[in-house]
């Protein structure tokens, strides 16, 4: 008799086991299968993702209802076997000393619409990119999802997407510059120099704190600032790959 209930126990021990281990099994791959499933969690865009990104909204917000996020978009373009990305001049404003004269890419505050409702990241990224080129680059939500790669970081304190997007076309400095000061509209004032710089440049020499030396479009040689946001978001490892897969996608296509 003792036999038998010690076999029953065991056997009952057994399925026991099973069970536990079949839910754990269960639960690593859902967790995985959300993990990899989820656009936020990896600079790209694919067809299973873009719906998700395209109504992607800030999750954290400011005691006030504004969300705590930035949204921007990265331009590149490709001349002579190099990737360049544009950057933009933050202009000369006494009351932000940290920022004034120092490059970047184009990118903000996530805003709240006149219905208190947020901005989607790309609805802030797409805003962003046309004020801050003076109306010269006005993409829409299909074009960034169909020619762009999207980075998305958030810490403790913040939300951010930047977008990687090539240019659907290429814009002199003069033009962008001209573009800016014949506008009159305010928000097409907050950069007051543009420059197209060799990606390579960025990604292999960057610092918040000291003059940067860059090459743009055509060959000279110039040493920036780099706005801190720009210089931090070079620090982290998915912002990098997305930026060495643009090097790399020119090359490959040679």
């Amino acid at each position: 008799m003792f036999l038998i209930a010690a076999i029953g126990y065991l056997n009952k021990m057994y399925i026991l086991i099973r069970l536990f281990l079949c839910y754990i099994i269960l639960v690593n791959n859902n967790f995985a299968f959300a993990t990899q499933s989820d656009p936020l969690f990896r600079c790209s865009y694919d067809t299973a993702s873009k719906e998700r990104i395209l109504h992607s909204k800030p999750k954290m917000f400011k005691k006030d209802g504004r969300p705590k996020a930035t949204a921007g978009v990265m331009l590149y373009t490709y001349s002579k076997g190099k990737a360049y990305i544009l950057i933009g001049r933050e202009k000369q404003d006494v009351n932000d000393p940290v920022s004034s004269g120092k490059y970047s890419e184009f990118s903000g505050s996530v805003e709240l619409k006149p219905n208190k409702s947020s901005e989607s990241f790309l609805e802030g990224s797409i805003r962003e990119l046309e004020e801050e080129t003076a109306g010269t680059y006005r993409l829409d939500s299909e074009y960034i999802l169909e020619n762009g790669k999207a980075c998305y970081q958030r810490s403790v304190n913040r939300e951010v997407m930047i977008n990687f997007v090539e240019a659907p076309f290429y814009t002199k400095k003069d033009t962008l510059i001209n573009n800016r000061n014949n506008s009159n509209i305010s928000t097409h004032k907050e950069k007051d120099d543009f420059m197209w710089i060799k990606a390579e440049d960025l990604l292999n020499n960057y610092s918040k704190e000291s003059c940067v030396d860059v090459h743009d479009i055509e060959g000279n040689s110039i040493c920036i600032k780099l706005r801190s946001f720009l210089a931090e978001m070079l620090k982290d490892k998915k912002f990098k790959h997305t930026l060495q897969d643009i090097i790399d996608d020119n090359k490959s296509a040679k």
